[in-house]
């Protein structure tokens, strides 16, 4: 991963989390100050009901006892009679009220003995708060017990709880949330409850439960004491409970949710962008820097400087790391000058060592071809033929040629390409392996036997290699060869297929090579046994044969001799190829070409099939162009070398065929056939090739006969 993206990376992640902890920090302080504010408000709603209760109870006693003090005076008076005084006591606004006679007076005595101060008119008034009656625990009453002015009798003047419940259903009703509201006494006993219809099941799973107490106006209630209704020297107290419905709460939570998901997407890219702008600042005099090195790598230009400040003696650390740099770039292109001095002479020495070493084997070859000429010449008795001799010439200048190439191209220092990689081909390898084997047969002494077994005359396996590195690489091994068996030298070269490969092997009767040793001849440079050695032969041998995709061994016993042993990856025929030339009867043949033996051998290998077709010979291109207008192109068919006569080269075979567009009906036939432009070109056009070295094997079927 790039620095930079690193950095980029810390940067955000960082304010990223910063603001994501911000963020929920932010969300769940709202959401505790919500819920909170949620709670306050019913606890305040349920203040507010508790006090107006109590309000309530503080209005029904004064009402309960002004009807006992009324009822009391008519009584005195006889305006009204004791079995009228529950009828009074609607009149009055209170439930109920009675007159008590000294026997229920008594029972009343034995359920609070504190109760007698009120016959003994120690007490003028006893009330109580709101309590479950004692003769129907249902009914929830206050009762205001007076004596009458005889003493005799007690006045129970009762109102009930139904009266003020209104303020418990008023609260369930004015607030959505609240499920259920109940009244209870201080030891938990029920004294009143709304509880909501029609509520759905889903709002009793999260529910706030929140209660409020306050004391009731009589606090000091004997009968609630005797009844249990009060812990012991405690004061009578309400409690007001709800259940809420947490819904309500839930959506608004929600809805601050979905805000803060808002909130951290904006601050999401706010903070990617700044993350960003950030880093790029940060980075600025770093690109500076790297853009600096890029420049100096690509152009080994050491004059270019990275930018700095003005100031100095600025604290900023980059700009003192580009200070630093700028001296070590001074530093090193001085070196370099140094350094570039002292390799010239070096370079020059591997030049010409290497060029001595790659041509000396093809200059030899021909120079033993053009003495078997002048022999020829003098009518002297020559082993090879003088169409040989040419053709070792004419392949050794070609792979000094090669080689001048590959080496100008590596160590011109004005060339814009300095790629030192020769262009691989696709070729015919067992022939350019038998051109090599034939230049070191020219070069055999009388006692020296040079044996070559596995190859064909007619060339048939196609590779994809560089041509002058694998011939220089078998040269360089055979050199060998017979250099380590001297003058009775016996040297065999043997080729066989092996599924996909090709495999090569090079063995002598020679000295051999010490075990200590062998594993090393590969190195470049290493030399064992020959004075005039430059170590470089079996290094290029190995880099060549590697190059192909193959592989290199070599075994060796002192005094018995050495085996090299490579292969070649080998390739399918390639599809231009042509093995079969099938003709139509009536079909008119036009070759070009402007070597009579290659004339000759098309006019013998097509003459048994004159019956059918008809041969038109030319020497150069330009002749079938000059008359291509007259000829009948249907039934025609054009075997044309590729220069054919044409010096200047202004039409070739590949113009030609392109001009007329006749791909379909031709056949480039040139020894130049694993050159990587004319096969390209024979696919673009669709035509067919023959290399030269494969016109012996061709066969001819005329369509339409058996």
């Amino acid at each position: 991963m790039k620095f930079s993206t690193k950095l980029f990376l810390a940067i955000f992640s960082v304010c990223f989390v910063a603001i994501l902890a911000a963020t929920f920090g932010g969300y769940e302080i709202s959401k505790r100050i919500y819920i909170e504010q949620y709670k306050e408000l019913y606890h305040q709603r349920l203040r507010l009901v508790a006090r107006e209760f109590v309000a309530f109870e503080n209005a029904y006693q004064r009402v309960a006892l002004n009807a006992a003090l009324a009822i009391r005076s008519k009584l005195a008076s006889n305006e009204i009679k004791p079995s009228e005084v529950q009828s009074k006591a609607k009149e009055l606004g209170v439930d109920g009220a009675r007159l008590m006679d000294r026997k229920e007076s008594n029972s009343l005595l034995k359920l609070c003995p504190a109760y007698k101060e009120i016959t003994k008119n120690r007490r003028n008034i006893q009330q109580t708060p709101l309590l479950p009656d004692v003769y129907n625990l249902k009914e929830k009453n206050w009762f205001t017990l007076i004596p009458t002015k005889d003493l005799n009798s007690i006045i129970n003047v009762r109102v009930n709880f139904e009266k003020v419940s209104q303020i418990l259903h008023r609260l369930a009703d004015d607030e959505s949330d609240i499920i259920n509201v109940k009244l209870t006494g201080p030891t938990g006993i029920l004294l009143g409850q709304v509880q909501k219809t029609g509520i759905d099941k889903r709002s009793l799973r999260n529910v706030l439960k929140i209660s409020e107490t306050v004391s009731a106006t009589v606090s000091d209630c004997c009968e609630c004491e005797v009844r249990k209704l009060v812990s012991h020297d405690q004061p009578y107290t309400y409690k007001f409970q709800a259940d809420i419905s947490l819904n309500s709460l839930t959506t608004t939570l929600e809805s601050l949710q979905k805000s803060f998901v808002i909130i951290i997407s904006v601050l999401f890219f706010t903070t990617l962008l700044f993350s960003r702008w950030v880093s790029s600042f940060l980075l600025k005099k770093i690109n500076l820097i790297r853009k600096t090195v890029d420049q100096i790598a690509e152009t080994q230009d050491f004059t270019k400087r990275v930018p700095i400040s003005e100031n100095i003696n600025s604290k900023d650390e980059l700009n003192a790391l580009a200070v630093q740099f700028n001296n070590m770039s001074s530093s090193i292109m001085e070196a370099q000058n140094s350094l570039i001095e002292a390799k010239k002479s070096e370079a020059r020495a591997a030049i010409a060592s290497q060029v001595a070493h790659d041509i000396r084997s093809p200059l030899t070859s021909m120079t033993l071809a053009l003495n078997h000429l002048q022999e020829a010449n003098r009518d002297k008795e020559t082993k090879i033929s003088i169409e040989e001799m040419i053709s070792i010439m004419s392949h050794g200048i070609s792979r000094v040629n090669g080689i001048l190439k590959r080496l100008s191209k590596k160590y011109n220092q004005n060339q814009q390409d300095s790629n030192p990689v020769e262009t691989p081909k696709l070729t015919l390898v067992d022939k350019l392996l038998l051109d090599v084997a034939h230049e070191h047969r020219l070069k055999l002494l009388p006692t020296q036997n040079f044996k070559i077994e596995g190859f064909e005359s007619v060339p048939r396996y196609w590779s994809v290699v560089q041509v002058t590195e694998l011939q220089t690489a078998l040269s360089n091994i055979l050199n060998n060869a017979f250099e380590a068996s001297g003058d009775d030298a016996e040297v065999k070269l043997s080729a066989s297929q092996q599924g996909k490969k090709l495999n090569v092997e090079i063995s002598d009767k020679g000295s051999g090579i010490p075990q200590d040793i062998i594993e090393k001849v590969f190195e470049r440079e290493f030399t064992s046994g020959k004075s005039t050695g430059s170590g470089l032969g079996l290094y290029q041998a190995r880099k060549a044969i590697e190059w192909c995709g193959g592989k290199i061994q070599i075994s060796s016993e002192e005094g018995k001799g050495t085996t090299v042993q490579f292969t070649i990856e080998l390739e399918k025929e390639p599809k231009w190829n042509i093995q079969t030339l099938e003709l139509r009867k009536g079909t008119t043949i036009h070759i070009a070409d402007d070597d009579p033996s290659i004339l000759g051998f098309w006019r013998q290998k097509l003459t048994p099939y004159n019956d059918d077709i008809k041969v038109v010979e030319y020497t150069y291109i330009s002749q079938i162009d000059n008359v291509f207008k007259d000829l009948n192109i249907d039934n025609s068919l054009f075997i044309l070398d590729q220069y054919a006569g044409e010096s200047s080269q202004s039409i070739t075979g590949l113009k030609l065929i392109e001009k007329y567009e006749i791909g379909e009906r031709a056949i480039l036939s040139t020894s130049e056939f694993d050159d990587q432009n004319i096969q390209s070109k024979i696919k673009e056009l669709g035509a067919k090739l023959l290399p030269k070295p494969l016109l012996s094997s061709i066969t001819i079927k005329i369509l339409g006969t058996e």
